[in-house]
């Protein structure tokens, strides 16, 4: 079986969208309870096996409402989560708050992706995909609106020929389709010459934690078709920052991906002008726009440098992201980290790495900016701005990102001996 990697992004819904999601998620949380309890009555000796087959879920779905709120796909995933959980261990009364389900979902433009049980498509940054995963996206973009595209010129031609079926079926088919049009027309994707994806039909959505309440994240499931053999040989560790999107140390020493564009990302607040109000007023589509334009313009080739110069070497020691660690210092390197697309590269090295290379993550309890390079004694760097000096050795003028450049490679020597 082919190996899978996931990427999960942010969804941005307006407020009538967050609503029908929340309402999602609610019913799955009364589907899991009503499954609970069923369980729960079960006699002991049935407790592994399944509570309930999924054509029965599906036709207790019916009965109850369910599927008003929750589609197949959901409801399938739904009830094979609750056997997974029910064959090794106590079932608990509530479902997870962090547990992804499947969701029908089709990633129509860089945007936007539609959802199902939801009207309109909701606002996310598909355009913050890597490379491989941009072009796998696109295919099927294009394979979903080629068909659409003969499916409608088909219909016309009989339509104008006078087969009513046909113009019914036109006319459902226009005003189903009819607010996606022009979506097809995206700029083209070149292909990534390390990796080869294929968008698998298995999209999930998930809540997860953040400071304003849970917030819902989209989670898409790539195939891996081929992945490039390394071109040089060793080690390279991966130190991710903001001020250089990645410091790497080699054998062939110490390289600096700067990050092109600080101060620049944090958008001033569009106010509509007056004269205006009787016009379509979207402020959030135009920060995706310019999210989009910066990202593409300044971000994404130092990206694929780094990207390409990593996925290079046979192996790789990546420090691991301290998210918690994080909000706890501030808010401005984890807003980073999704308007960037930082946190997104970073888990996508890990997936492939793992498939292809050997791989050291590196957590970030260990240490290694604080840990002096020089004389390996922990926590005895001092840090004044970029520079730090060593209270042990007394090194000095040690810059922060090469320091724990230098500490990953040595850990993940040790790591992959």
């Amino acid at each position: 079986m082919p190996e899978t990697i996931n990427i999960e992004h942010e969804l941005y819904p307006d407020a009538a969208q967050r609503s029908q999601l929340e309402q999602q998620r609610q019913m799955a949380c009364a589907v899991w309870r009503s499954l609970a309890e069923q369980h729960a009555r079960a006699a002991p000796g049935h407790h592994n096996e399944p509570a309930l087959s999924r054509a029965r879920v599906r036709t207790l779905a019916r009965r109850a409402g369910w599927t008003r709120d929750l589609c197949s796909a959901t409801l399938d995933d739904l009830v094979a989560v609750f056997n997974r959980v029910a064959r090794v261990g106590p079932v608990p009364a509530e479902l997870p708050e962090d547990q992804a389900l499947r969701i029908s979902a089709r990633p129509v433009c860089d945007f936007a992706a539609e959802l199902g049980g939801l009207e309109t498509p909701v606002a996310a940054p598909l355009f913050l995909l890597p490379s491989a995963a941009h072009r796998a996206v696109a295919d099927w973009r294009g394979d979903f609106f080629g068909r659409l595209d003969l499916q409608q010129n088909t219909l016309k031609q009989a339509a104008v020929a006078g087969n009513s079926t046909a113009d019914a079926q036109l006319l459902t088919h226009l005003a189903r389709w009819i607010s996606l049009d022009g979506l097809a027309r995206a700029a083209p994707v070149p292909v990534c010459p390390l990796i080869k994806l294929t968008l698998q039909e298995s999209t999930r959505l998930r809540w997860a934690p953040g400071p304003a309440g849970p917030q819902p994240r989209l989670i898409w499931t790539f195939r891996v078709d081929d992945i490039a053999a390394p071109r040089l040989t060793g080690l390279v560790a991966a130190d991710p920052g903001l001020r250089r999107l990645w410091t790497t140390r080699s054998r062939r020493g110490l390289t600096h991906f700067d990050n092109p564009m600080l101060g620049q990302w944090r958008p001033p607040l569009p106010a509509a002008p007056p004269g205006t109000l009787r016009r379509s007023w979207q402020p959030g589509l135009a920060k995706l726009q310019r999210q989009a334009l910066l990202v593409g313009h300044h971000l994404r080739p130092v990206q694929a440098e780094a990207f390409q110069y990593l996925m290079a070497h046979p192996e790789l020691a990546v420090e691991g992201l301290d998210l918690a660690g994080f909000s706890r210092t501030g808010p401005d390197y984890l807003a980073w980290l999704d308007w960037s697309g930082a946190l997104i590269q970073h888990r996508y090295i890990i997936a492939l790495a793992g498939l292809s290379r050997r791989l050291a993550v590196i957590p970030a309890q260990a240490g290694a900016t604080r840990t002096c390079s020089v004389c390996q004694v922990p926590r005895a760097m001092h840090f004044e701005g970029r520079q730090g000096r060593c209270r042990a050795c007394g090194a000095g003028n040690l810059d922060r990102d090469d320091n724990a450049a230098e500490n990953l490679y040595r850990l993940g020597q040790a790591a992959l001996r």
